[in-house]
């Protein structure tokens, strides 16, 4: 079966509610929308926002494939215009909160130079102190406590948090999905205790 073939075969298998029809259409796209992705960006071969993006297109075409027409294009083509879809707004959503946190950290840095009392650099250092001291507590793990200090630096690379959690002898996808895994898990302890953290 031809691949335009097997993949209008699928949709209409989908809509007719073919319990098996996503993991087939997860089977055969996967890759392909992957490599697409990576060959348009290449700059972004190894990050998971292309990985995030091609879940997130098929996901979200699987829950509801009527929202395919395929009057108009293929359906890989479809998928792929979402996947790239997804990746920039992905992409553009991160510009922009690090541009924010830029700001924020510019006048914050501009304010603590601003002042020369010796007591504030004592308290600044007091503060830092308490949060290594609360993360310790949270965390035993050396491996999360130095996945947090990361995470708290604006670190995204999957690479570099593989390295940390040593799963970096795995293949992409699995280092994605692990990484993924143990950062969502810290994230939630770190938002669950976050007043905690800064003493308030």
């Amino acid at each position: 079966m031809k691949d335009d073939e097997l993949y209008s075969n699928v949709h209409e298998r989908l809509i007719s509610g073919d319990p098996i029809a996503s993991s087939e259409l997860a089977g055969k796209a996967w890759k392909p929308l992957l490599d697409a992705l990576k060959k348009r960006f290449p700059n972004l071969t190894e990050s998971e926002y292309i990985f995030d993006a091609v879940s997130d297109a098929l996901l979200s075409y699987i829950k509801r494939p009527t929202q395919f027409d395929p009057s108009k294009r293929g359906l890989f083509g479809f998928l792929l215009m979402a996947a790239e879809g997804d990746l920039l707004n992905a992409l553009a959503k991160n510009k922009r909160r690090r541009m924010k946190e830029t700001s924020m950290d510019t006048v914050a840095l501009n304010e603590i130079r601003g002042k020369e009392d010796i007591e504030t650099t004592e308290e600044d250092s007091k503060e830092a102190q308490h949060l290594e001291t609360k993360i310790n507590k949270l965390f035993k793990d050396t491996e999360d406590r130095e996945a947090v200090a990361l995470l708290l630096d604006g670190e995204r690379s999957t690479q570099v948090f593989a390295k940390v959690w040593r799963v970096d002898h795995l293949s992409f996808k699995d280092q994605t999905r692990l990484v993924k895994r143990h950062k969502d898990r810290i994230k939630k302890v770190l938002l669950r205790h976050g007043e905690d953290l800064h003493g308030k």
